[in-house]
């Protein structure tokens, strides 16, 4: 990995800062992923993080960058539903990535195309490698609680 570009930065109505970085592979093979920040000892915060790697069929020598500034954020209410930003590719075959803060117990949501997981910290995230048009995925929680939520598109050429 050359460089991590921070696509969207969010700060909730929970205080919690939640973000979304992506970069491109550059080398073959396995590599190991190093994530820095203080100990949370030295400012009383928790961090977490999680990794997912996507290929395009554009092949190895793809280029990755968000869609015209399709990333977005938003503070979710309080509900068992979690929604995601509503993202609009300008092209068709955008890859939607979404990632969802919450305090309580998630379950996966049901949105058509999309693949749903739970991260280590319990947390839904969603995404859609081929996104054509507009699109608002959702999941739940229960109990009802309030969350943050961060989405991009990305586009390969």
């Amino acid at each position: 990995m050359e460089r991590w570009i921070k696509a969207v930065q969010f700060v909730s109505a929970r205080g919690h800062d939640i973000e979304l970085w992506y970069g491109a592979v550059t080398t073959s093979g396995s590599a190991k992923l190093k994530v820095s920040w203080p100990s949370p000892g030295d400012y009383g915060f928790w961090t977490e993080y999680t990794a997912q790697e996507f290929s395009s069929a554009y092949g190895a020598k793809s280029v990755w960058d968000v869609d015209h500034s399709q990333a977005a954020s938003l503070n979710g209410p309080l509900s068992t539903t979690i929604t995601y930003p509503t993202l609009t590719p300008t092209v068709p075959g955008d890859l939607y990535y979404g990632l969802a803060g919450i305090p309580d117990s998630p379950a996966v949501g049901s949105t058509p195309g999309f693949v749903y997981e739970i991260d280590a910290g319990a947390n839904p995230i969603c995404y859609d490698s081929d996104v054509i048009s507009s699109v608002t995925p959702s999941a739940s929680q229960y109990p009802a609680g309030l969350s943050e939520n961060v989405a991009l598109l990305l586009q390969a050429t």
